[in-house]
Parts: structure tokens; sequence; C-alpha cells
């Protein structure tokens, strides 16, 4: 529903070539004047705006566009004036192909996207040429294709041109955007094949799973057209698409959002507005504590000697380590079945002095409960032994000293997580000999001086923190298309009591009026030694006027003009302002909008670089806007250097070094959507260009 000039016009719909039904898309609520489309031989649609869109930057402009949620990419600014039409050649034959599927929560757990399971937005999926065409992703020998992230409804699609013979493609998810506590139930791969173009393989679809110990809560709703402005969904009013819904924790359970409570996640919905957000339902906390304890052998069968011929000596003066086998028991270990030991050693006091070499092999009796070292031969070599163990090489002795093992906490966990352990049990520690020689004294030769154990642990509390959790839903207002305002409240609720519900109707009506200001578009050009500012209205609703503001440093703002606003308007108002006396470098410029009352609203912030166009030098960025990440390329090609994206408040939230051919990828996928300036710096030359980030 093209050429229009007002929020009434510039509508995208798709069209039931069977019966001619019509379904709303979306709004092209950024750019108007819309006077042709079409399609090119991938699929890929584009449209052209004419001579009265949004702004001059905007005027006759190719533009690609997002079959899925109607968002608008610029691709080319077009020469001549008032572009009406749109048109693309296409190859013979047609070589479009199609790969896609859904990410998808798995309730039922049978592997296959059908009623009941639920999509999942914002999940990351690879595309790889199969270069060995074996099936399956090889690091390093496949060939990176494409990345795309899945819309409201799990859904993700590539189109891809078909070359000849066979193409053999691979589509893995990104495991790291698995929920917590949950597991794939399919196998996290994928294979697409074309024999010949105008081909589709779908159903490449990736399911997961809640762990068992968890379960798992819905809250879902339609973002629509309230055609009758009554604020209740109706069969007959339609989705309204590329509007973003946020997902709060409500800590407080008062249905309203507070502050400190937290955005949990986020999604854009789709041409029907529907959207889902998939909870995992745990009321518990996990506290953790350390512990430790010291015991010595307090007893004279507690520790032992098994000489070579299997002779048991029990009431010696002495343990020679290293030279006979030799055991030692602690009794009474008040250590919780399966806590983590952090550390674990003994302390031997020397019996004597000695330096030769020496060497020994540390075990643990793998039992429950081990009993205390009796008279029959072979008492130590006949038990279990532990499958961890530790080699010990103890340098020189001097008598009277103590000496510690190495660590052996592995040997004491392994023995204390046995399902049989309890607390309170006995453990025994076995020093196998290997070579050398080093003396202890033992419970009998010098009781206070005996074996010591020292372990340090740690167990895990599991408490419930109550059985309730609340959400709240609200929609991002700036994404509303243009003139729109809500018909229902922008909140919703929802409170669970247990895992496996499903809060749905959670939605949001848009229709009629006009914001106070429309904002249509602001940029700012270097014209000789001066900058020309620029800024469009669609609709102004008691506005008294403008005021231009001027920044040098992103943080301290100054008034150097005002101009009077147009009062009460319903067409396109186009202003312009001359800044005579710019910074020699870069300047950021916003307008400030006041109402006849005095309350006030600002535009978008925009930067002009009177360097820029002095410097034979130059930063291309792509794709602008940007969404998980941008590449920066030097108009030379090589260089060297640094480049850093800067928030409007001139705070650097990412940086990168160039590659050697004058190239950086700067990952944006933890960076919040808006303006920002990517800044090039290599020591004489300071370059900064305009990005707009949207998740």
């Amino acid at each position: 529903n093209m050429n229009g000039t007002s929020q009434n016009y510039d509508y995208l719909f798709t069209i039931n070539t069977t019966n001619g039904n019509m379904e709303l898309v979306r709004q092209f609520n950024t750019i108007n004047d819309i006077e042709g489309m079409a399609f090119d031989a991938v699929g890929d649609l584009y449209v052209t705006s004419g001579a009265n869109a949004s702004s001059s930057s905007l005027d006759n402009t190719l533009w690609k566009v997002d079959l899925q949620n109607g968002d608008v990419t610029k691709a080319f600014t077009l020469w001549g004036g008032d572009m009406e039409t749109c048109d693309c050649v296409f190859g013979d034959p047609i070589t479009t192909v199609e790969v896609s599927g859904y990410v998808f929560y798995d309730a039922n757990e049978d592997t296959t996207f059908n009623t009941g399971d639920y999509g999942k937005n914002g999940y990351l999926v690879y595309l790889y040429k199969d270069a060995n065409n074996n099936g399956k992703y090889d690091n390093g020998t496949d060939v990176f294709v494409d990345t795309i992230r899945t819309y409201a409804d799990g859904y993700y699609n590539f189109r891809l041109e078909y070359t000849s013979g066979t193409d053999n493609y691979v589509l893995f998810s990104n495991t790291g955007d698995l929920p917590a506590n949950n597991e794939y139930t399919t196998d996290n791969v994928e294979v697409a094949s074309f024999t010949a173009g105008r081909q589709k393989d779908e159903n490449n679809n990736f399911g997961y799973v809640v762990d068992s110990t968890n379960f798992v809560n819905v809250i879902s709703g339609t973002v629509y057209a309230d055609v009758n402005e009554n604020g209740v969904r109706e069969s007959f009013e339609n989705g309204v698409s590329g509007v973003k819904v946020l997902l709060y924790s409500d800590d407080d359970c008062d249905g309203t959002i507070d502050n400190g409570e937290q955005v949990l996640e986020s999604t854009v919905v789709g041409a029907d507005g529907k959207y889902s957000f998939i909870r995992n339902y745990d009321t518990t906390t996990t506290t953790t504590s350390n512990s430790s304890l010291s015991k010595r052998v307090s007893s004279g069968s507690d520790d032992a000697y098994q000489k070579d011929d299997a002779e048991m000596r029990r009431w010696e003066s002495q343990l020679r380590l290293g030279y006979y086998l030799s055991g030692v028991r602690f009794r009474s270990l008040t250590i919780p079945q399966g806590a983590t030991i952090t550390s674990a050693y003994v302390t031997f006091m020397s019996e004597d002095s000695r330096s030769a070499y020496t060497k020994i092999k540390i075990y643990g009796e793998d039992t429950d409960d081990a009993n205390s070292f009796g008279s029959s031969d072979y008492d130590i070599s006949s038990r279990t032994y532990t499958s961890n163990s530790k080699t010990w090489e103890p340098g020189s002795w001097y008598q009277y000293y103590t000496y510690n093992t190495p660590d052996i906490s592995d040997i004491v966990e392994e023995i204390v997580g046995r399902n049989g352990w309890v607390s309170g049990n006995d453990m025994v520690l076995i020093f196998d000999d290997i070579d050398g020689r080093r003396d202890a004294y033992s419970y009998d030769g010098y009781s206070s001086q005996a074996p010591v154990l020292v372990v340090n642990y740690q167990t895990s509390t599991t408490t419930s923190t109550g059985a309730t959790v609340c959400y709240t839903t609200a929609i991002d207002e700036s994404t509303v298309p243009s003139g729109s305002s809500l018909t229902t409240d922008n909140i919703e609720t929802a409170v669970f009591t247990s895992g496996g519900n499903h809060d749905s109707l959670n939605d949001f009506g848009l229709w009629g009026g006009a914001l106070p200001v429309e904002w249509l578009s602001f940029e700012g050009r270097l014209v000789g030694n001066v900058v020309q500012l620029d800024w469009a209205t669609g609709s102004e609703d008691n506005n008294s006027h403008f005021v231009i503001e001027r920044t040098h440093d992103g943080a301290h703002w100054e008034t150097i003009g005002q101009m009077n606003g147009a009062g009460y308007s319903v067409e396109v108002t186009r202003y312009q302002f001359i800044d005579e006396r710019p910074y020699a470098d870069v300047n950021y410029y916003r307008i400030k909008q006041v109402d006849f009352d005095g309350s006030y609203d600002y535009s978008d912030v925009v930067m002009v670089n009177s360097l820029l166009e002095q410097n034979d030098l130059s930063v291309n960025l792509f794709p602008n806007p940007a969404k998980d990440y941008v590449k920066v390329r030097l108009s030379s090609g090589a260089g060297t250097g640094k480049v850093q994206v800067i928030d409007i408040n001139g705070k650097m939230v990412q940086d990168a070094e160039l590659n050697f051919d004058g190239t950086a990828n700067l990952d944006l996928s933890n960076v919040d959507t808006g303006i920002y300036f990517v800044k090039y710096v290599d020591g004489s030359t300071n370059i900064v260009k305009r990005l707009v980030i949207k998740h």
C-alpha cells in the first residue's frame, strides 16, 4: 500500500494468490513514500522510496526488506528524482534455494515440532557448506556461509543461490544459547542438499527440553491492531510485526516494573504479532559452606607396615615409608557423604634423618568403613585400592621435624563419595613401597606425634526459596509503528506456583493517534566550513519550538540556537539550521523539542566529523544498521591502528585491533540497541562513523 506521505500509507501485505486474502506484515515505520517493489533471483524483496520520503537523505533510495517482520535496510541511494518503480532481472533458471526450520522447546520430548511445543526466539543457527560431503560439521574444513537468529516463533530461513551439481550444507545451533538446565532432544546437526534451483529443504529443527529436576512455564501473547479500540483482541484483528516485547522479573510480585527488576529476555514479533517466553521453574537455592577437620592416629592397631614376606608389624615405634608397604587408619571422620574435598594431606614426624632418594605411591582403601589392621599376613596388600593415587617424592628428612604429603584430595573424595560412606566412618590410607626409605613415628613410638590427616571440604545445601515466581511483560514503545499508541496497559503479569503451566493472552493493542512530534529524520553534514542540520516531522501537536544542542565530548551539551515549531500540523514539516562555528574535528548534535506547556522530548543524536571530507582515508561499516556484529574496513585497504565503538555519552563499549588487510570484526551481541559511533585511531588520524545497532 504505497505512495504515502503520512501514517495512513506504506504498509507491506502478503496476498494469497489462490483467494486474494491479504495479511498485514508491517507498516514501514522508518520510511515512507514507497513507490515500487520487486524480488531478486534468490527471493529477496527490495522497495524504492520516491521524492517525498521521510527526509532528503531517504529520498530515491533502494531498500532491502526482511520478509518475516518488514524491517528495512538501506542498500543504495539512487541518482535522479522521484523513483516510481522497481524491477529485477531473473536468471534462467531461477537459482534460489531455501533452508529453514525451527528451534523449539520439545514439551513432550518426541523430537518433532508439533502441537504443545514452543518456538524459541533469538537462537543463533549456523550454516556451512559441507566441503567433504560427510553430513557433519568439520571445523577448519567446512566453509562458513551465514548465521541467522530465530524469530519470535523460533523460525529461521536461509535463502541461497544454487551453483551446480549437488550443493550440500550442514547446520547446527549455538549450544551457548541453550537455557540453563536444558538439553537437546534432537541431534545438534542438520543437513540440506540441492540438485537444482527453486528447491526447499524445510523442518531442519532443533529441539530441547528442561532437565528432569526442573519444569518450564510459558508466557505468551500477541501485539495486535486494535481496530475497534476496545483493548480486547478479537478474531478479525491482525498482529502487528516489528514490535519488541520485554520480559521482566517481578521480584516482589506486585505486578509492576520496579527499579532494579531486570529484563530477562526480549523478542521482536513477526507478521502474526505473536511472542512467547519459556522459563525454567526452579524455586530452590544452593548454599555452600566450608569446613575442615584434623584427625590423629589414636591406636596402635591403626598404623602398621607389611614386610616383604607379608608379615604384619603393628606395634613398632616407626613406619618405614618407602621401604615397606605401610598403612594408616583414621577414625571417626565427620565428613558428609559426597562432600567436595578442596585439600587433604597427612603430616608425619621424622623418626631419624635420611636423605637418599625415596619414592612413595599413596592410595586409599576403597571401602565404606575401613577396619583396623590385623595380625594376619597380607592384611595391607589384600585390601582394595582406590583408582586415584598420588606419587610422593619427599626430600631430605631430619629427626623430629614434621613433613606433609602432597595433596591427596582426589583420594579422600573418592572414598567419601561412595554411596555407603557415612559421616563418622573410618578411612585407611596406604603408602606403597616404591624406592628408598623415610622413617616416621607411629602411635607406639610417639603417640602425641602420630600421623595426622588434615581435610578441608565443602558441602552444599539446597533449600526452597518459595513456590511463587512472578513475571511482567511490556513492549518497547520506541518500536511501535509511527503514529500508533497503546489501547491496553503496557504491562502484563504472569504468576506461577508450579511448573508445566502456560499463561497466554498477554496481549498489547495498538491503534490511532499521532504523537506530539513525530520525528521522521535528523541528519547533519559538512558544507564548506559550516555544518548544516536538517530534520523533519511527520506531525506536530502542541509544539512550541526546537532547541539545537551540540557537544564535543559527548557529555557536556551547549545550546547553539532555537527555531519555532509548527504548533499543530499533520503535514511533513522540514527544518534547517546552520552551525557556523563547529569544532574542528568531531561534533555531536541533538534537537530538543519543547511543548507550549514546557514538556520536552529529544531527537536522536547525529555526528558530523569536520575532518572527514579533508582526509583521503575513510571507514566503511557493514552491515549498518548492525545486529550481532559489524565489519569495519578502511577505504585504502591495509592499515594499522584500533577501532572503537563509543556510545553517545562518550563511553567505549567495544574495541579491536585492525587486521593486516585493514579490516576488523566487532562482536555486538552484548551491546544494547541504540546509536553509537565507530572511531578509527592510528596515532595521527581520528575518523568517526555513525553506527546503528538493532537487536
